[in-house]
């Protein structure tokens, strides 16, 4: 695979599979994937689904989910590498793990950040385009410059790392609250905790 190019299809065992590439259909893996309530070996399987063209198919029929399930592990000859290739793909192609760090940004919810400085790279609505590759979208994400998503992040930054704010992020911070705190989600099992406890 060439740097040059933006994949359409991945290969898996020697045998190429197409995918779908637009971006919304990643940033949907990666909500999936973060989600505390969705067990790993179904995110997995969501990922499958999700990239994978015939899979996507498949999952679209109205079969009973075990019979689809299985239909989509037989596509492949090597399930693991199928897997490993769709998260190279979500990764950019980069192969390192990335190192451990706490978590700066949310896709879901500072996405209404990232798109307009993303819209001016792009020089368009990347909204009203029915397809624009990931690739595209993270190498126009990757060159996000001053704004407001960088001076969010910078604030988390800083407040993760216990530095003092400038005035101006301070003020900035105490008007903003909701979009620098990045919302935890909850398990059902804490939801339901968390209720019994205000319920008593």
């Amino acid at each position: 695979m060439s740097v040059y190019s933006l994949p359409t299809t991945l290969t898996v065992a020697g045998k190429e599979y197409k995918i779908r590439s637009d971006y919304r259909v990643v940033l949907d893996c990666v909500l999936a994937m973060r989600d505390p309530n969705v067990e790993h070996k179904d995110k997995l399987l969501i990922v499958l689904c999700n990239i994978y063209e015939d899979a996507y198919r498949i999952m679209k029929t109205d079969d009973p989910f075990i019979k689809k399930a299985d239909e989509v592990v037989s596509l492949f000859d090597d399930i693991e590498q199928a897997i490993k290739q769709a998260m190279w793909f979500i990764a950019g192609g980069k192969t390192e793990a990335p190192k451990k760090q706490r978590r700066m940004m949310d896709w879901e919810q500072d996405f209404p950040l990232i798109v307009a400085p993303i819209n001016q790279i792009a020089g368009t609505e990347i909204r009203a385009l029915p397809y624009w590759h990931w690739w595209s979208f993270l190498a126009a994400y990757m060159n996000i410059g001053e704004s407001t998503f960088l001076n969010v992040v910078e604030i988390r930054r800083k407040l993760a790392a216990g530095k003092k704010l400038e005035k101006w992020e301070r003020d900035f911070y105490n008007n903003n609250r909701s979009l620098i705190t990045i919302q935890t989600k909850l398990s059902e099992s804490d939801e339901k905790a968390l209720a019994d406890i205000f319920s008593g």
